[in-house]
């Protein structure tokens, strides 16, 4: 395992390296592998850059995010501007259903609900929201509607995983329960088993998935 110095270490110079976020804003600690990121940034954006930045590292078992969002007075909108933007760029999006997603905002915080039929719309919802000015954080509560038997479900993932150039297919087990999908297993890096949750998700039918893959072996 990699020393937690040598881990923090590569982590700063991880953020300093990346244009998308401001190191001085963010503070980290690690230990025994499990990584701490602090600090305040000034958009939602940045903190989610942040923590996606610390997960490709090599060495990172587990991430706490503690990172708090602090509007600059250049950033501020009040909650009525947000939700109008944000239906605005919904409707405005081809991959989201013209119908089935509300959203309701408070002190900037968006909360996504409705129903999708596909995992990629939910997180491309959650992506556009995420980048606009003034949100402050997210709950995508978008539910999916399953139309998949869960044998048909399955297969899909087990053949998704064996395409990819990314992940052993030996070392992740797939179980299915309706739609649900349960991920165990071992993998060496936080980027695979971010890989084979985002592999699992891109079957159809799916409605959850519940990683339980474990980072080391």
């Amino acid at each position: 395992m990699k020393p937690d110095l040598k881990l923090k270490q590569d982590i700063l110079a991880q953020l300093d390296f990346d244009p998308s976020v401001n190191p001085a804003h963010i503070g980290v600690t690690a230990q025994d592998g499990v990584v701490t990121l602090t600090g305040m940034v000034q958009t939602l954006s940045e903190k989610f850059n942040a923590v996606k930045i610390a997960e490709r590292v090599k060495g990172v078992r587990g991430l706490a995010d503690e990172i708090e969002v602090k509007l600059s007075n250049l950033h501020e909108r009040s909650d009525t501007d947000i939700a109008q933007a944000a239906l605005a760029l919904f409707k405005w999006d081809w991959i989201l259903p013209p119908e089935g997603i509300t959203l309701k905002v408070q002190q900037g915080w968006v909360t996504l609900e409705g129903s999708v039929f596909w995992e990629y719309q939910r997180c491309k919802a959650h992506h556009l929201v995420n980048n606009m000015i003034g949100v402050t954080g997210i709950s995508n509560n978008l539910k999916l509607k399953p139309h998949l038997e869960p044998n048909e479900i399955e297969n899909d993932i087990k053949r998704a995983f064996e395409r990819h150039a990314a992940l052993d297919s030996q070392q992740v087990n797939v179980k299915i329960v309706g739609g649900q999908v349960t991920l165990t297993g071992n993998v060496p890096s936080w980027f695979e088993r971010d890989e084979a949750v985002h592999a699992a998700w891109s079957a159809p039918g799916v409605t959850e998935v519940k990683n339980q893959i474990v980072v080391g072996y």
